[in-house]
């Protein structure tokens, strides 16, 4: 048997496969730079909701010299807050950190401010969890 081989054909094939190969590099990263793009902004958004969920802690102390929550749904609640603030804060800041380096300069600076943001969020909301368990404890033991 005799084979013909035309060099046009066979170099369109492998222009035509490295192409495709080319192309699905490219989607794959584009996917990855979306994702990672995601998850900081994930981080970002965790640490502002957190920085927005303390007013509710405010709410259930109350005012006046014996501040305090005056019930077992105020103390729920500062603990809610307080569990939140904490953890969001911390989830918040590990997917910063953990996609830094692939932000733009912008997204960046976005993210040094969440995190110098989240060290007051966190030790209010540190405040708010013990006083909801002291609280919590408090009243569940009368």
């Amino acid at each position: 048997m005799h084979y013909r081989c035309d060099l046009s054909v066979l170099a369109e094939q492998v222009s035509n496969h490295q192409m495709s190969v080319v192309m699905s590099v490219v989607e794959r990263d584009a996917v990855d730079a979306s994702v990672r793009d995601t998850q900081f902004r994930i981080g970002v958004g965790l640490v502002g909701s957190a920085l927005l969920a303390l007013p509710i802690g405010l709410l259930a102390i109350g005012g006046g010299p014996c501040a305090g929550p005056r019930n077992i749904l105020g103390s729920l609640i500062l603990l809610g807050v307080g569990v939140f603030a904490l953890g969001g804060t911390a989830y918040g800041a590990f997917r910063i950190f953990q996609n830094f380096k692939l932000a733009s300069s912008w997204a960046r600076l976005l993210g040094v401010a969440s995190i110098l943001c989240g060290f007051p969020i966190a030790l209010i909301g540190g405040f708010y969890l013990v006083i909801g368990v002291v609280s919590l404890s408090a009243y569940l033991g009368y």
